[in-house]
């Protein structure tokens, strides 16, 4: 495999990493009641549209299936987060 294409595998295999490294922070949150205070919703929130606007330019202007999954994957990890903080009660 030349150079090239192992790194455009390397990068598609990123966003399954993204998903993988998201997954048990999203399981501890949904089994949690309350939100966690270590937890910093305006940190989260710019996650989150920074990872938004990476897949909606992906999706609009770039075109790149790699990037569109890459970056939805990214965008998938951040949203889901956000969301279960989000729906936590304050305590």
């Amino acid at each position: 495999m030349d150079p090239i294409h192992l790194l455009a595998l390397l990068y598609a295999i990123n966003g399954l990493i993204a998903v993988l490294g998201y997954w048990p922070q999203i399981v501890k949150l949904y089994r949690a009641k309350e939100r966690p205070e270590e937890f910093s919703l305006t940190g989260w929130s710019i996650w989150v549209y920074t990872t938004l606007i990476t897949f909606t330019y992906a999706t609009l202007i770039n075109g790149d299936p790699l990037f569109m999954f890459v970056s939805g994957m990214y965008a998938l990890g951040t949203v889901s987060i956000w969301a279960l903080v989000l729906t936590r009660k304050r305590t």
